[in-house]
């Protein structure tokens, strides 16, 4: 273990890891109702994480530049890909489970066969700062640019389909497709004001008129039946029904949390890592459920399986631990 890059102990917790990695150590079961499967790692912070849809397969992009690709099940290391330059900001799945979509800090928006590493193309090369996303359908490629305006384009054939505008922000930090596939929905900052967080904006699709907005939290996710608004950022979760406006439930954390979120392919919980170490679920009546611990660093990536009982978190210290859930 000495020859990692990250050798110097921060925090005893970094201890247990090392012995986590190194097969000394018993996966424990936590008094949260889940149980830690298995510890994996890079060699640098995590950055994103995703479940493929057919449960078998767990990618993982990360500060070191790279994209590995794991067997769910077993934890072992199937793949790793170095095509990027820089830190790997996404990861997305097809929904076949074939290709995989990546975006690096440096802005290139690749796709990879994952039968053999290769990259089958490069969508897109976008700004830094611009906030990317692909629908679940795997047709368009949106992009949240700099200038407050979302870029619509097909995914395959890279053809400008429309530019949404009328968000009342500058930065859009973060996009989310509903998978309906008739509403878009992005959140940022706003330069004029300070860099203060910028009013959630929905736009109605296809037509791109916006429909409403909402609070001013910088992240955004949806329900997969595209009916609740999950927003989160500092210490706060906001949940909004989407077809009303109206808030439903607003939660005061206590705690600092992440970017990091992911909501249950069946809607019941979702999760965000804090930057405490541990990874928090609450239900959509805002209620906390558990409370899952193990990581040294702030969460920083977070991924649930598509039966809702698998959880895969990753910290900044490298370190991704698969959950075995018992909701």
């Amino acid at each position: 273990m000495t020859n990692r890059p990250r050798n110097a102990l921060k925090n005893w917790r970094d201890a247990i890891d090392w012995l986590v990695i190194a097969g000394y150590k018993k996966q424990p079961k936590t008094s949260s109702g889940a149980v830690l499967k298995a510890t994996l790692h890079h060699s640098d912070s995590i950055l994103s994480a995703a479940i493929s849809p057919d449960g078998q397969l767990l990618a993982t992009g990360s500060h070191d530049s790279t994209v590995k690709v794991w067997s769910l099940h077993s934890g072992e290391l199937l793949r790793t890909i170095c095509g990027h330059s820089t830190a790997v900001l996404l990861v997305a799945f097809s929904p076949a489970s074939k290709t995989l979509l990546t975006r690096s800090r440096a802005g290139t928006v690749k796709l990879w066969n994952l039968q053999n590493g290769e990259q089958m193309k490069r969508l897109a090369d976008v700004h830094r700062h611009e906030s990317v996303a692909v629908s679940p359908d795997w047709q368009i490629l949106a992009i949240g640019t700099t200038c407050g305006t979302v870029k619509l384009q097909h995914l395959n054939s890279g053809q400008l389909l429309q530019v949404l505008k009328g968000y009342q922000g500058d930065d859009i930090s973060a996009i989310a497709l509903s998978p309906n596939g008739k509403m878009l929905i992005a959140s940022g900052l706003n330069a004029t004001s300070g860099f203060c967080r910028a009013t959630v904006t929905l736009w109605e699709l296809p037509g791109g008129e916006v429909r409403r907005t909402f609070g001013s939290e910088n992240y955004v996710a949806i329900t997969p039946d595209s009916q609740i608004l999950v927003c989160h950022s500092n210490k706060t979760i906001a949940l909004w029904n989407l077809e009303t406006g109206e808030l439903l439930h607003s939660v005061q954390t206590g705690i600092r949390i992440t970017s990091a979120a992911a909501i249950s392919p069946d809607g019941k919980y979702f999760a965000v890592g804090c930057f405490d170490g541990t990874v928090r679920l609450w239900n959509l009546r805002g209620q906390l459920l558990h409370a899952l611990e193990g990581h040294s660093g702030p969460v920083s990536a977070v991924a649930i399986g598509q039966l809702g009982d698998t959880l895969v978190s990753g910290s900044d210290n490298g370190t991704v631990k698969l959950w075995q859930l018992r909701i």
